[in-house]
């Protein structure tokens, strides 16, 4: 059996006879003058950068643009890959095998359009001093990138 981690960080255990499905995720971490923009998902008190999966008929790019348009009605300008590695991946009752994608992007509105994001997925948007990120402050997901984004 292969084990599986879960949005709380739960290990689960895949049964052999079930077959995982590929997905693929991007996020971006979105710099603006000294600042990052973060979320709280309704399902965390943790911190996480926003993005999600990609649809299958998208690029990545164009998914992380509209992932971050859905979660906090910015629009960003996409740059390169920082960061990017596997996991494995329980939700929602489906084992996931992921690519996940980390990439620097800079806003290109300073004003959100509301009317573009999806109700009740993040409770909480916020823009955090470089110097003030901490790692431990980021749901498991996403702490190696901060480690790592801070160290550049």
């Amino acid at each position: 059996m292969e084990l599986y981690g879960d949005i709380y960080g739960k290990t689960i255990e895949k049964p052999n006879d079930i077959t995982a499905t590929r997905r693929l995720s991007a996020y971006a971490i979105t710099e603006h003058e000294d600042t990052v923009l973060v979320v709280r998902p309704n399902w965390t008190t943790q911190l996480e950068l926003p993005g999600g999966e990609i649809e299958a008929e998208e690029f990545i790019t164009e998914g992380l643009t509209r992932e971050l348009q859905e979660e906090t009605g910015y629009s960003i300008t996409i740059g390169d890959v920082f960061y990017a590695n596997e996991t494995k991946f329980y939700y929602k009752e489906t084992f996931f095998n992921c690519l996940n994608f980390w990439y620097l992007a800079s806003l290109q509105h300073l004003e959100p359009d509301d009317s573009v994001m999806i109700p009740g997925e993040i409770d909480e948007t916020l823009f955090i001093k470089k110097t003030d990120l901490n790692p431990n402050d980021f749901h498991h997901h996403g702490k190696k990138v901060i480690k790592r984004y801070l160290s550049t």
